[in-house]
């Protein structure tokens, strides 16, 4: 926590010269951080000095933690309904609020979630889900609330029809640690452009990604985005990608080919290699697939060779590769599910 900061302003001049802002900045700080976030709501009832003093330093001090937060956001012709769902971390209180915006408002500092979501620590969250529809209304607000440190296990996000891809990428950067991301739909209207390089932020933390490209005109998977990820992501095991983009499966499984072709049991406290973990990547469902087909396209002459699959069915088949590693001798395997997300068939008002 940063140096505890006092307000200047004439309504705190009398609180000014209470002699415990005369304590050294480092002692207030260290005192607050030994408070627990009850205790600190409780002093504000001691006094009215300790009310104003807690409530213009919110931010700097000790607040309850928020384990999950649910948002829908849905713009019509005239408004934008925000509807919030909020558990806290300690006692798993669950509360919530809806309110309308104007599509003419472009301030949103006066929305009363705004009001919500600064008494809460934000810095680590267990899950966060976002479902967006028109207008960028949540992500403007989120933006202004969450920091760059970010840690989420589990987020997940619907978007359609978003009209600003810039404030939507300043979200995500702020979500730089999330383990588990689904993206179940992703769509801009035809104003907005994506970048043919925009990269995830995320970094460290994820063991699992799926997004689903909105069947309409906008391409978001990139080849530098897929590298990456694996580049900046050790633990990633689990990739689902539906894209419209070409070839953009070989670029994936040939990042997860070049991680198993090192074994690092030398270097393993134990014993185990890390890079043969066994990976699944979920890709989309091609009308007359075939499985040798694939496979060639995929693994060619190399060393790996179909341990398992399933014919088509119902939009729907898999298969399995593994060779063996010469050093460790674990094997190292590969799985491909090939299915059809159900918003492909779908109509989007984007296109």
């Amino acid at each position: 926590m940063s140096d505890v900061e006092f307000s200047n302003d004439d309504s705190s001049n009398r609180i000014s010269e209470n002699p415990f802002l005369l304590l050294p900045h480092s002692l207030v700080k260290a005192t607050f951080n030994r408070l627990y976030w009850t205790d600190i709501r409780n002093l504000k009832k001691v006094s009215r000095f300790f009310n104003n003093f807690i409530t213009q330093n919110n931010t700097l001090l000790p607040r309850p933690r928020l384990s999950d937060l649910k948002i829908t956001s849905n713009s019509t012709k005239k408004y934008t309904y925000l509807k919030a769902t909020f558990i806290m971390m300690d006692n798993n209180k669950k509360f919530g609020l809806s309110e309308r915006v104007p599509n003419e408002c472009t301030n949103y500092n006066s929305l009363r979630i705004n009001s919500i979501l600064e008494r809460f620590d934000l810095t680590n969250i267990q899950s966060i889900r976002i479902k967006s529809k028109g207008r960028e209304v949540i992500f403007q607000v989120m933006n202004n609330h969450f920091k760059d440190e970010t840690t989420v296990n589990f987020l997940e996000l619907t978007i359609v029809r978003c009209p600003n891809f810039d404030v939507f990428s300043a979200f995500m950067g702020k979500m730089k640690y999330v383990t588990n991301l689904v993206i179940t739909r992703i769509c801009f209207t035809n104003e907005t452009e994506v970048p043919n390089n925009y990269i995830l932020p995320f970094v460290r933390n994820m063991t699992s990604i799926s997004v689903a490209e909105c069947n309409c005109r906008i391409h978001f998977i990139n080849p530098q985005m897929i590298d990456n990820l694996f580049i900046s992501n050790p633990r990633l095991q689990l990739i689902s990608f539906h894209s419209k983009l070409k070839d953009f499966d070989i670029k994936v499984v040939e990042c997860i080919k070049d991680r198993q072709l090192y074994c690092s049991i030398d270097s393993s406290e134990d014993g185990e290699c890390q890079q043969h973990k066994n990976f699944l990547i979920i890709l989309p469902f091609k009308v007359g697939i075939d499985i040798t087909d694939e496979f060639i396209r995929f693994f060619g002459d190399g060393p790996y060779y179909i341990s398992e699959y399933s014919l088509n069915t119902d939009n729907l088949c898999y298969f399995s590769v593994q060779y063996h590693c010469e050093v460790c001798m674990r094997l190292k395997i590969i799985r491909l599910l090939y299915t059809v997300p159900e918003i492909w068939n779908e109509h989007c008002d984007a296109r």
